[in-house]
């Protein structure tokens, strides 16, 4: 993240360089090439440079500009490919989580089923013993409704 902010601002440097005349060294000088015209502090001495010097600047020119060129595009795929990385990540997040959700659904189905089969042995041990009064009953009754509603409510949202 920190590099492609100071991958960008380079790029866009380099940009409004381009704009204007670009810089090439040639034997030690600094020249400025703007089209096919070339420049040396600001003077233009196109007509006054040999032919192979003139060939020379203008393809060490050609050669920058490829070269800039090539890395605009290879810093556009590099952001290409972080924003695929982030969107794929996004979505394994999402994925984890929902199995998460899912996971802990189940989990809470099943503890439910648990609750509910061992109050309903307790209540047919008690009942078979005789162990249970009428009000008692009624009591146990209600109380493995409301665990039978609580675990058919929690496999109802899986």
């Amino acid at each position: 993240m920190k590099y492609t902010k100071y991958l960008l601002a380079l790029i866009l440097i380099s940009v409004f360089a381009n704009a204007h005349a670009q810089k090439v060294t040639h034997n030690g000088k600094e020249y400025e090439v703007d089209k096919q015209e070339i420049y040396l502090d600001g003077v233009k001495i196109t007509n006054t440079l040999s032919a192979e010097d003139k060939k020379t600047i203008i393809e060490t020119f050609k050669a920058n500009k490829k070269r800039l060129k090539a890395e605009k595009k290879a810093a556009k795929e590099k952001r290409k490919e972080e924003k695929k990385y982030k969107k794929s990540q996004k979505k394994v997040k999402k994925l984890e989580k929902e199995l998460k959700r899912k996971q802990k659904r189940q989990k809470k189905a099943l503890k439910a089923k648990k609750k509910y089969e061992k109050a309903l042995k307790k209540y047919e041990k008690l009942k078979r013993k005789n162990k249970l009064s009428t009000e008692d009953e009624v009591k146990w009754q209600e109380k493995i409704e409301k665990l039978q509603r609580k675990m058919e409510k929690a496999e109802r949202k899986l």
